[in-house]
């Protein structure tokens, strides 16, 4: 029971690093001043560059990834594989390190997906990445790729609920970027 606490805490730690606002701050600039003032990948990429935005994205996913691989080694459940992942996004909503002013998650939602269903999720980040060249919508490119995930897990008959759950975090990024956002 310690242990799983200590690795929820752990996961929010690693999910509140914020590597928008160190990479922007590194080349001298303010994420918070940019832009849609968000810190995350998206305007980061906009603002700032393609690169800077490629390496914010790569990064918040990976923290993602790092804190259910470590949980893994501990509780090899599902579901508190899942909890763990979302203790990140917290992280990342509300990093302790920025005054709780966060980014929007959806680079921390595709990092759950590709740690928890990894084959499922590279393919459909095809058509993904295939949206968002051509309409350069971050919105609807997700939109499009979980729902390739969700279409690809149930024709392998995964378990439906679990697959539901994984589909629905980036829904929850949303959501909570119109309903609750960030400190300001």
């Amino acid at each position: 029971m310690i242990i799983n606490i200590f690795l929820l805490l752990l996961s929010y730690l690693l999910g509140s690093i914020p590597f928008a606002y160190l990479i922007v701050r590194m080349q001298g600039g303010n994420i918070f001043a940019v832009g849609t003032k968000n810190p995350g990948a998206s305007n980061t990429f906009r603002e700032i560059g393609k690169i800077y935005g490629a390496a914010v994205f790569l990064l918040d996913a990976v923290k993602v990834v790092a804190s259910i691989l470590i949980a893994q080694s501990f509780n090899d459940s599902q579901w508190f594989l899942v909890f763990c992942g979302l203790s990140c996004m917290l992280g990342h909503w509300y990093p302790i390190f920025l005054k709780f002013r966060g980014g929007m998650g959806l680079a921390c939602a595709i990092g759950i997906a590709i740690a928890l269903m990894p084959i499922q999720a590279v393919i459909s980040s095809i058509p993904t990445l295939i949206v968002l060249w051509l309409i350069r919508s971050v919105g609807h490119a997700v939109a499009v790729g979980f729902s390739v995930f969700f279409s690809i897990c149930l024709y392998l008959e995964y378990d439906w609920m679990y697959t539901l759950a994984i589909t629905l975090i980036p829904i929850l990024a949303l959501v909570r970027e119109r309903i609750l956002p960030s400190v300001r």
